[in-house]
């Protein structure tokens, strides 16, 4: 079979991941024809990179999200793509291969369909883009395939040349992903998920967004991929929906994914939400050595550091004052970014990539060791653990190393803070076993879900609630 695959690829840094590249290795294996196309440009060395594996290498105008990226490469490898047997769009958000790649493709091969995903997302009523109506059951576009008698059919022409403008997460959800599989079926082709919806027990319905739902019910089928947002999202949002991020993780490091390339791909993302949704990532004495010794990150910081009442910014400014103050003593102060994280980990806490406390011990050893740090700056030894647990962090980065510490204090202060009140004030306002969906109070909210409007949501349907809610909010304002 003539298997042709178009990934599409973003990276804010110019870059093709390290989780990217792995997947894309697997994926070669499978693939007679492979094009990139990047919202974008790259760097050289991602460039060089990609230009080795691939068949082409499209840059394009960070435009149009994936929709416009997979219009671009159709219409630009028209003719390639003309002898293809099945055309794959795949894209960069997911994780993989978790396990046996090609479970993919010997489902696909006892799959008599014209167009087949690996999941399809469930309807949902109302439809949480426009608030009303239904958003129709779909294929999701992150790995969908159309063979051989939709490439040369009229409909597929059609549907590219008058897809609208894109621009938009929300327009990209609207316009393709949703659009795209009732669209082809209204026009006789036959369609199929190689995976179904994993029901829980107890559960009448299966969860209408698996891949982010029940990712863990699909790993434990066979599923091969793992969505990367899985691991930046709102950790509060997830909770609701009943996902298990932390399990997910944990039973990826168990079939073997290497984990660091989790740490990489997240590397820009909220360091609240890595925390809290790779929680088995952070260093315990439960923590596997393994994981330790391939943690491309300085440090890992506790979500229960984040309770409400907390003076973080207080604690970014002392923090910030003791990094100076070791880095002046190590000799540092012309080398390094000292914008320090306020949630700072204790020492004995820290996951540490050997050669980066190689680099530490050396400069320590230069400066006349921990004792005379300790008599030249009148702290104690455990406070000078501490000062120089700090640098860690930005000599990860001088190293090229990813960290959780690389936001500026101040923006860590404020949203930290906010975070966590608002946390605090929507589990006691929507208590277990009573509370809305998450996606459902979103959607009737009109927008990002706040204290005040998680209880405008509640008012009809449960007003003692919704009375709750405003008394806390109430509580929390008067007693900042």
């Amino acid at each position: 079979m003539q298997r042709h695959l178009v990934y599409f690829s973003y990276d804010p840094d110019a870059r093709v991941d390290a989780a990217s590249r792995h997947l894309l290795d697997a994926l070669r294996e499978h693939i007679q024809h492979l094009a990139i196309v990047v919202n974008g440009t790259l760097d050289e060395e991602s460039h060089a990179w990609a230009s080795e594996r691939a068949d082409v290498v499209l840059e394009r105008e960070n435009e149009g999200f994936d929709v416009g990226a997979y219009r671009y490469a159709i219409d630009a490898l028209r003719d390639t793509h003309a002898d293809a047997d099945e055309l794959i769009l795949a894209n960069f958000t997911s994780f993989g291969p978790v396990g046996d790649l090609g479970e993919i493709f010997d489902r696909a091969a006892l799959t008599d369909v014209d167009i087949w995903g690996l999941t399809a997302h469930g309807p949902l009523t109302p439809n949480p883009y426009t608030h009303r109506g239904v958003m129709p059951e779909h294929l999701q576009s992150h790995f969908l395939a159309v063979r051989r008698r939709v490439l040369e059919s009229a409909a597929w022409r059609e549907y590219w040349q008058a897809m609208p403008e894109i621009t938009s997460y929300s327009d990209s959800i609207q316009l393709h992903e949703a659009r795209f599989t009732p669209w082809m079926r209204a026009r006789g082709f036959s369609v199929a998920a190689l995976w179904e919806r994993p029901l829980r027990a107890g559960e009448q319905s299966p969860a209408a967004n698996a891949t982010i739902e029940r990712p863990l019910e699909l790993l434990e089928a066979g599923y091969p991929l793992v969505k990367r947002r899985l691991a930046w999202h709102e950790p509060l949002e997830l909770d609701h929906r009943g996902s298990l991020a932390a399990e997910t993780f944990t039973a990826m490091a168990e079939r073997g994914y290497p984990m660091e390339l989790v740490l990489d791909a997240v590397r820009g993302a909220s360091p609240r939400a890595v925390a809290t949704n790779l929680g088995w990532q952070l260093a315990t004495e439960q923590t596997p050595a393994g994981v330790l010794e391939a943690t491309p990150w300085a440090g890992v910081v506790f979500p229960t550091d984040l309770r409400p009442g907390r003076d973080l910014r207080a604690d970014a400014d002392d923090a910030a004052a003791m990094a100076r103050t070791a880095a002046e003593f190590l000799g540092l102060t012309d080398s390094l970014t000292l914008d320090t994280n306020p949630l700072r980990p204790h020492p004995a806490a820290l996951a540490v990539r050997p050669e980066l406390m190689a680099d530490l011990d050396a400069h320590l050893e230069r400066a006349g060791g921990l004792d005379h740090m300790a008599a030249t700056l009148g702290w104690s030894a455990a406070r000078c653990e501490e000062a120089l647990a700090l640098l860690l962090a930005p000599l990860a980065l001088r190293q090229g190393f990813a960290t959780l510490e690389i936001a500026p204090a101040s923006a860590w202060a404020h949203a930290a803070q906010r975070a966590a009140t608002r946390e605090q004030a929507l589990r006691d306002a929507l208590p277990r076993g009573i509370r809305m969906p998450f996606a459902e109070a979103q959607a009737r909210a009109r927008g990002a879900l706040s204290p005040q409007r998680a209880a405008v949501a509640l008012e009809r349907t449960a007003p003692e609630l919704a009375r709750r809610a405003k008394a806390i909010i109430h509580n929390i304002r008067t007693t900042r």
